[in-house]
Formats: C-alpha cells, sequence, structure tokens
C-alpha cells in the first residue's frame, strides 16, 4: 500500500499549486487516472477506494470517496446513469496526470534510495525500501509542520529521539538536505505539503474527539435502516454498522418512528410484486427493488 504513497503526496500538491482550488478538486484528477487505468464500465464507491489504495497508497474512507465522486460528476468526467455512476472517457483525458505521476515516482525512487544509502554510509544501518516508505510517511505525520517552517526560514527541523531509530535517521537525513541540497529538500516539503491536504479530507483520528451522547436519542430514517441491513450493498453495511456501534459505545439511544417501520415494510413488500414482474424498469427502479431483482 505504501509504495505510492509519497509520490501521490507529491502529485497532490503539484496539483494544488497549479489549480488552487479547493482540497476535494485536488483529487479529481486522481479518479481521472483510476477510471483510465482501470477501464471502469461503472462506478461503485466502494470498489473506487480499494482501487484507489491498491494505486495511489492514500486510504480513502467510503463517505469521502462518495464526495469526490459527486465533484468528479460536476467537472462531467463521470455521469450518474440509472442511480450509477458511468465513466465519461472523453474528459477523463483531460484531468488524468500519467505524465505527472512518471515524474513524481521517479524522484519518490531518488529520495528513498538516497535515505537507505544514507542510513548505511553514516550509520552502518539496514533498511528496506519498505522500511524507509514507512519511516519517512509517519515522520511527516509527526513533524510535518515543522518541515514547512523550516522550508520558510521560521525555524529549524526538530529534534527527534534516537531510540526511535528510523524516525531518527530521517530527522537526520532531512536535516541534511535541508542544510546542502534543496531541490531534494523541495520534494521533501512537497510530500508534507500533500499530507497536510490529503489529511483534510481523510481525517480519521476519531478518538481525539470526545461526546457525550447519553441524553441523546437518534431516530433511524428509512433509507439509513435499508443501508443498515445490507439492502444497498456490502460496502454501505459496514459503513453505517461502524456508525451505529460508534453512537451505541458513545452511550447513544438508536430508535424509529412506527411509522418508518410500516414504511419500510411497505417498500418491501411492494418489491416482491416487482421482482418477477416484465414490465420493470431498471431506470425507475428504487435501489432496493434493483438490490432484490
Amino acid at each position: 500500500m505504501l509504495k505510492n504513497t509519497v509520490s501521490s503526496l507529491a502529485i497532490l500538491t503539484s496539483i494544488w499549486r497549479v489549480k488552487k482550488r479547493d482540497y476535494i478538486e485536488n483529487f479529481i484528477p486522481f479518479i481521472a487516472t483510476l477510471i483510465r487505468k482501470n477501464n471502469y464500465k461503472s462506478i461503485e464507491t466502494g470498489t473506487v477506494c480499494r482501487d484507489f489504495e491498491e494505486e495511489f497508497g492514500l486510504s480513502v474512507p467510503f463517505h469521502p470517496m462518495q464526495m469526490i465522486l459527486v465533484r468528479a460528476k460536476k467537472r462531467g468526467i463521470i455521469a450518474k446513469r440509472y442511480n450509477r455512476f458511468i465513466p465519461v472517457f472523453q474528459k477523463v483525458s483531460e484531468y488524468e496526470f500519467s505524465s505527472t505521476a512518471k515524474d513524481q515516482m521517479r524522484q519518490q525512487e531518488k529520495l528513498i534510495s538516497e535515505i537507505i544509502s544514507y542510513a548505511a554510509d553514516k550509520y552502518k544501518y539496514e533498511m528496506s525500501r519498505e522500511r524507509a516508505d514507512y519511516a519517512l510517511i509517519s515522520f511527516l505525520k509527526d513533524y510535518d509542520l515543522e518541515i514547512l517552517f523550516a522550508a520558510e526560514d521560521k525555524g529549524m527541523l526538530p529534534e527527534v529521539s534516537s531510540s526511535k531509530q528510523d524516525k531518527f535517521i530521517i530527522y537526520s537525513f532531512i536535516k541534511k538536505v535541508y542544510e546542502s541540497e534543496p531541490e531534494l529538500f523541495e520534494f521533501v516539503v512537497n510530500i508534507a505539503i500533500g499530507n497536510l491536504m490529503a489529511n483534510s479530507i481523510l481525517y480519521r483520528d476519531y478518538n481525539k474527539f470526545v461526546s457525550k451522547l447519553k441524553t441523546v436519542c437518534f431516530y433511524l430514517d428509512t433509507r439509513f435502516v435499508f443501508r443498515l441491513i445490507g439492502l444497498e450493498g456490502d460496502e454501505r453495511t459496514a459503513v453505517y454498522e461502524e456508525f451505529i456501534k460508534t453512537l451505541v459505545k458513545e452511550g447513544a439511544c438508536i430508535k424509529i418512528f412506527r411509522h418508518t417501520y410500516e414504511e419500510a415494510s411497505e417498500i418491501l413488500e411492494n418489491c416482491l410484486d416487482w421482482v418477477e414482474n416484465p414490465r420493470y424498469d431498471p431506470s425507475r427502479a428504487t435501489n432496493v427493488l434493483r438490490f432484490f431483482v
């Protein structure tokens, strides 16, 4: 998963510097590139999440990915037909970044190779490529802001405890390139900026939020219930189950109005009449009916 993370973060920064748009917009070229490579016939959010992580080394949760796909629809890269996203390949080529990706991958390879060589030459310490990737990303998670301050001559890079050997080597290497290799340090800065931008939409450290929900009741609507019980696909079910578990863990009570229960039951009964009906038209069917068909 980590093999392309560094270059993906650098690409995010490159896109932002050219487009100067919001953080969601920065992900549109990624979607276009993924569509071109995988030649999707249709686009399922869960599938795109998995392929995105495999291709770019960035894990985008289900709902943020839906936001990105909605924006891609506004840009004409995908269209919605029969409640499904369909690629518009004529527009995809306007947004994909294949050539940019190759350049950033070359810079990533150079950076990782130099980290490995530096560790071996200065500290007689052997690092695999995967370990160097992981150590660099781990260092960025802790010190990306300090790297940006150093780049603007507003401060120096932070000291890192030598007991955390991999992080210390990354710190020592970055300090060296900061002082003597400005071009390589600029690439490190681009990665740090990309990491900050990625985390603005991919933020997942939910444990930092403390809430008191013991006096709060949540009433589920019909569509939420259908997604929760699996009538719109396994990916949605997993997301909604996790959400409910989080609410319950925080002490919330989960309820449903009787009229919602009756509405859901009526929709399910109606599906029975249409599942084998020759007049069934998928363009006019609900997601639930298409699921049963």
